[in-house]
């Protein structure tokens, strides 16, 4: 028979993602990412019978009248995907052509072409402006009067994620836990939305890290009484 002591638990566990498509979801759950401070938050309102016959006003009788659950977290990998996913984004990538026309630049300004990978062409005034390729920024070197025309072949562009094209992130949720020590868990959030909790610090002193807030919803597909997340152990 085990101990008490045998439940005391130390260790960590990953998270993973099944996003909903057309409102289901697709039975494929992918690695979330770094991921840190997983935890679960539950709220009951309740309502209350005070009885006051007596010299003394006593509450008699309780239930509850609506429960709910919430989850949060925090990812360290800050990729495209997952600013997508805090932000009901979409991410794309794309051939692109750009070509724009500027006119009396000063040293210190600079210009968005798109930021493109392998096969873009570089302006040729290298010694006015300098092309970032990683960023796909022009940078001027020095002040240009009159008018210069800044182009770009072809390439294929960086994934990018435009945000606010969708109005909600409904997913189901898997953490697989892993047990230094006690007994380890496996949660499964069955219909969950996702969405960015506070702050993103795009500059800072420390490791930057994306919280995320989560509502545990009724998922009215599957059986009575295991409607919202199951807990078991492994």
């Amino acid at each position: 028979m085990a101990s008490s002591s045998d439940y005391v638990t130390l260790g960590g566990g990953k998270l993973y993602i099944d996003v909903y498509k057309e409102g289901k979801p697709t039975g494929r759950f992918e690695y979330f990412g770094l991921s840190s401070d997983v935890s679960i938050k539950t709220e009951l309102e309740k309502l209350e019978h005070t009885n006051t016959e007596g010299a003394t006003q006593a509450i008699d009788k309780t239930i509850v009248k609506s429960q709910s659950a919430t989850m949060s977290f925090k990812s360290d990998e800050i990729s495209i995907k997952n600013l997508a996913r805090a932000y009901f984004g979409e991410t794309s990538q794309s051939s692109k052509t750009a070509s724009v026309k500027i006119t009396d630049a000063k040293a210190g300004d600079i210009v968005d072409l798109g930021a493109v990978g392998g096969g873009g062409t570089a302006p040729k005034k290298d010694e006015d402006y300098k092309y970032h390729e990683n960023s796909g920024i022009v940078e001027f070197l020095k002040d240009v009067s009159g008018e210069v025309t800044l182009s770009l072949s072809a390439g294929i562009q960086k994934e990018k994620m435009s945000a606010f094209k969708n109005s909600k992130l409904e997913c189901a949720l898997m953490f697989i836990g892993e047990a230094a020590t006690g007994s380890a868990m496996k949660a499964t959030f069955y219909k969950c939305s996702l969405r960015a909790d506070g702050d993103f610090a795009l500059k800072g002193d420390d490791w930057l890290s994306i919280s995320f807030s989560v509502d545990i919803l009724k998922d009215e597909t599957r059986p009575a009484g295991n409607q919202f997340f199951e807990i078991c152990a492994l």
